[in-house]
């Protein structure tokens, strides 16, 4: 493809100059005095092709700078448009320094770098959700306007509701407010580098901690409930009426070892299994630590069932047979046949977990069996009060009767010791 083809095809107000796209925005603004003047801004975007690159890889790599000049020409636009946009009169060039992934980048390798906890890498999953929304060349003052601000936040909204594994098609305000914290954490660490001034902040005042970019008020989250041991019964049946028993195995594992099926269930091997004493030894990515879980007699039988099968697999792995992909039909599958509201990946173990708190179990033994970092996991979502508990404390309430008063013996002296008898 030539340059000249591909000019043709480039979007308007973006051009190729070099490994570079150059971008170009004029709009008329109307100043306070009431004239009208063009104004002007301008940016670039380096196309990086390392050496030796396929037309493939060149490709992708083009379509990717393509989509970050489309991003700052809308940038311009905005800002040339907005009440407190630029100065009309002002030809603006975006700075190599101070820029939103040059800073970000230098603030992951030092706080998040080694990605060692399931936390840690989700941090990527939010600077990737910023830099859809941000040009990633954006100079960090561009970024604090309340446009800014208001766009992003509705942006990270349309992100997570569009997201496949987003059953419910609903956002919690925790998620938004997470990639929130990130960009403030951004700017602290660009103003300590002298990247980016305190008074350009949205909300420059020192004892404001969250600079202007605020969080959101938190929102409940839409409870999920745990199966009824009815429920559990009936999936079974219906999942054994089908000859369904790879299905079986695996919901009976995860209702009764609480494991989580991505970096868990899906990852742990036969070695990791102790046969003799009934117990399974696994690694948690997410708390980066490894966790003992007793076996159930169920899980007994499964894993002396699968052994053999999981010897002759080359990556030892139990339940190798079955794949990520394959387990989200599985659960979509049975939540219609057994007609269930909700019914995900995630059930098994939240029912797992809420009977160990029904039972009376004590927060730590939910934590360590749980795999959580910490004790307050436990106790704020599994240790809690269900509609049964509701109707015997008001049975409680219906059947109080007063204890019957101390009567005080006439044979009480009224010597030294009297007030001890009273007592």
């Amino acid at each position: 493809m030539t340059t000249k083809s591909i000019q043709v095809q480039l979007p308007k107000g973006i051009r190729i100059r070099g490994n570079a796209l150059a971008v170009q925005t004029k709009r008329n603004v109307r100043k306070a005095d009431g004239t009208v003047k063009e104004a002007g801004m301008y940016g670039t975007v380096v196309i990086n092709y390392p050496k030796n690159c396929n037309p493939e890889a060149r490709a992708v790599i083009f379509d990717e700078a393509i989509a970050e000049a489309k991003k700052l020409r809308k940038l311009h636009i905005e800002q040339l448009t907005s009440r407190g946009g630029a100065d009309p009169t002002l030809r603006k060039r975006v700075s190599v320094h101070g820029t939103l992934e040059t800073t970000m980048e230098k603030l992951f390798q030092k706080r998040w770098g080694d990605c060692t906890t399931g936390n840690d890498r989700n941090v990527r999953h939010y600077i990737n959700d910023i830099y859809s929304y941000f040009p990633k060349n954006i100079r960090l003052v561009d970024m604090q306007t309340d446009d800014m601000y208001e766009g992003f936040v509705k942006h990270c909204k349309e992100v997570v509701i569009a997201r496949e594994a987003n059953n419910y098609h609903t956002v919690n305000t925790r998620t938004v407010n997470k990639r929130l914290g990130i960009l403030r954490l951004l700017f602290r660490y660009a103003i300590r580098l002298n990247l980016l001034e305190q008074s350009k902040l949205l909300n420059p005042d020192i004892r404001v901690g969250n600079m202007g970019w605020e969080n959101l008020p938190e929102q409940e989250c839409k409870r999920r409930f745990p199966l009824s041991k009815e429920q559990e019964l009936e999936i079974i049946d219906v999942a054994m009426g089908r000859d369904d028993t790879t299905f079986v195995d695996m919901f009976i594992w995860l209702l009764e070892t609480g494991m989580r099926v991505d970096t868990e269930f899906l990852k742990f091997t036969v070695q990791d299994v102790n046969f003799k004493e009934n117990f399974v030894y696994f690694f948690r990515p997410k708390t980066n630590k490894w966790s003992k879980v007793p076996l159930s007699d169920k899980c007994i039988e499964i894993a002396n069932r699968l052994r053999i099968l999981a010897m002759e697999r080359g990556d030892r792995k139990m339940f190798g047979h079955i794949h990520q992909r394959q387990v989200r039909t599985y659960f979509e599958k049975y939540k219609k046949l057994c007609k269930l509201e909700d019914f995900t990946k995630y059930i098994p173990r939240h029912t797992f977990l809420c009977r160990l708190g029904k039972s009376g179990e004590q927060p730590k033994v939910i934590m360590r069996l749980g795999g959580h970092k910490c004790i307050e996991t436990a106790q704020k979502f599994y240790i809690e009060a269900d509609d049964e508990d509701l109707d015997n404390a008001i049975e409680k309430i219906n059947n109080f009767k007063d204890k019957p008063k101390k009567v005080i013996s006439d044979a009480v002296g009224i010597g030294h010791n009297s007030r001890k008898a009273l007592k």
